[in-house]
């Protein structure tokens, strides 16, 4: 057995070496040190921790499943869980009542009527924007738990494809996406992470290549629009045009079909949810802190108020978009570093995310393993992309928001990544690697 799980590890990091020799040569780009020579295989060390963490996810999934946790209960009925809010929207939106898919009290109805049983200790509302409710409609046709396994199959594998096209010759890459921890939030619960880091990761994929397609992609990213606004600016920067087109015609289009199949009311309802949405979640503190992924809420969680917490999550976010901005106006800096930094500082705009928006931190995790086949990466960079990738499977053991830690940690690798590589083209202008 042994001697198998050691030839397995060989093999997958092997693959992982020849497909890094030839991105390098399709590049035409010169490694700064082989592979072969460094003490520390950083793919083996990722492989290993990702079927570590696989086998968790695999007892905790099983166990909650026995327990009646994990999206219905014993009795076969819907848990109280947030897919049930998506699934609910999606039959008021095939019976025609759309607009009430932004009442609580309507999904409450829809899933209380399934259960028989009271979900008054439940509130999920929905308040993202019409287009949403594109992608959940067809949900409401199939029964309750079909329409999960669906949901969150389909979601997966948008994922996984995102996660296979950053690395489509890495075989560990799946192993590695598949296993991060925030993963299994986003499973556990039926939350729609995986979506949204798919559609980033897997338009950063795409862009150098298929830039039209890869528009599409960020277009389709507007279900959840704090997550697409710098994208719009770094296309403009690196003056990808193609691709910034077809993003804004992929947005026309889904907000003129909502309001075509759903109704112009749509946009109403969904105002007024959004109002709601703004004062109890980001001024109220309906959620507990803990829960809220950003540099605000780290900031409301340790008790500042809301004024300074603004303070401090505007100016550190306003510094990572400079700093993004700079990269990607850079032609000379490595796309996969400016692929990571693009991911990270999506989630540190954004003042609300949850611990199942930390999908997107994979995929820049993923981009910055790609970039170390052209460098050698220091112990205290393998330590800190260890750290990011691991840290959010502790999220409910810690009483405050592991988000921000976990943003902090991939940008400082990334500015110390960017700082090296203007270092070394100033000290040899005619040298890029």
């Amino acid at each position: 057995m042994k001697l198998y799980w050691l030839l397995t590890m060989k093999r997958l990091a092997s693959d992982g070496k020849q497909a890094d020799e030839m991105s390098d040569m399709s590049r035409g780009t010169i490694r700064t040190k082989d592979r072969a020579e460094r003490p520390l295989d950083v793919w083996a060390l990722f492989i290993i921790a990702g079927f570590f963490l696989l086998a968790c996810d695999a007892w905790l999934l099983y166990h909650s499943a026995r327990a009646g946790l994990w999206l219905v209960d014993k009795q076969g009925m819907p848990a109280p869980l947030d897919f049930s809010a998506f699934w609910a929207a999606g039959r008021l939106v095939v019976e025609g009542k759309a607009a009430t898919a932004y009442q609580w009290d309507a999904l409450k109805a829809v899933v209380e009527a399934l259960s028989g049983r009271s979900f008054d200790a439940a509130n999920y509302p929905i308040f993202y924007p019409p287009v949403f409710l594109l992608f959940i409609a067809p949900l409401g046709f199939f029964p309750y738990v079909t329409a999960a396994v669906v949901w969150i199959m389909a979601t997966l594998a948008a994922y996984l494809a995102a996660a296979y096209a950053i690395l489509p010759r890495r075989t560990g890459a799946i192993i590695v996406a598949l296993a991060a921890p925030a993963v299994l939030w986003c499973v556990c619960v039926g939350q729609n992470g995986l979506l949204s880091a798919g559609l980033i990761g897997g338009g950063l994929a795409l862009l150098e290549r298929r830039p039209v397609l890869a528009g599409v992609l960020f277009g389709a990213l507007v279900f959840k629009p704090q997550f697409g606004l710098l994208i719009p600016f770094v296309l403009i920067a690196s003056g990808n045009w193609r691709a910034f087109v077809s993003a804004a015609v992929t947005v026309i289009v889904l907000f003129v079909a909502a309001g075509a199949i759903f109704g112009v009311e749509i946009f109403s309802a969904f105002l007024q949810a959004m109002s709601w949405a703004n004062d109890k979640l980001l001024n109220v503190g309906v959620l507990p802190w803990y829960k809220v992924q950003s540099f605000y809420g780290l900031s409301r969680a340790l008790g500042l108020g809301a004024t300074l917490a603004w303070a401090i999550h505007g100016i550190l976010a306003i510094a990572a978009t400079v700093v993004t901005l700079a990269l990607w106006r850079d032609r000379d800096v490595a796309y996969e570093l400016k692929a990571a930094a693009l991911a990270t500082v999506t989630l540190v705009l954004s003042p609300y995310s949850c611990v199942y928006d930390l999908p997107i931190v994979a995929m820049a995790v993923l981009f910055l393993l790609k970039d170390d086949a052209r460098r050698t990466l220091l112990p205290l960079e393998i330590a800190g992309l260890g750290f990011a990738y691991v840290l959010p499977m502790f999220f409910p053991a810690l009483a405050i928001p592991v988000g921000p830690f976990v943003y902090a940690t991939l940008g400082a690798i990334i500015a110390w990544r960017a700082g090296e590589w203007w270092v070394r083209r100033g000290s040899n202008p005619g040298q890029l690697d």
